[in-house]
């Protein structure tokens, strides 16, 4: 499981990182690394069930609401 999120990733960098950073789009490559961080430790804690933090948690429990 955790290698196809690797996999996943990895395909999701190699495709939006160049085009970004040949056209010089230096704020939306950072909004970029900013919201994939998240969403890399937010899959990451799922996986390996990690605390997540209480701002996390209220996204859950939003989410499990629906």
């Amino acid at each position: 499981m955790i290698w196809i999120l690797v996999v996943i990733y990895i395909l999701i960098i190699a495709v939006e990182v160049p085009s970004l950073a040949r056209n010089r789009m230096y704020r939306e490559l950072g909004a970029f690394v900013i919201v994939f961080s998240i969403g890399l430790y937010m899959s990451l804690a799922f996986y390996y069930e990690w605390p997540l933090t209480e701002l996390f948690q209220a996204i859950i429990n939003s989410v499990e609401m629906e």
